[in-house]
């Protein structure tokens, strides 16, 4: 954070609000991934695998 706070002149870009408003100090725009979770939409639950996508980190919580 200190490295970020040292160039206030910078326009940082956040993955999501929850990410923006955890460092309020920095100016930050929010940038989405761009999906639009219409064209996706949930399966039918009738197959018995799933998938991840995201880094595996205990924090992203891959095993849940």
């Amino acid at each position: 954070m200190t490295l970020y706070l040292r160039h206030p002149h910078v326009q940082y870009v956040a993955i999501s609000r929850r990410q923006a408003q955890s460092m309020p100090e920095l100016r930050c725009d929010v940038v989405h991934h761009g999906l639009d979770p219409r064209r996706y939409p949930f399966g039918r639950g009738d197959r018995d695998d799933a998938v991840f996508l995201g880094r595996l980190a205990p924090c992203k919580g891959p095993d849940l």
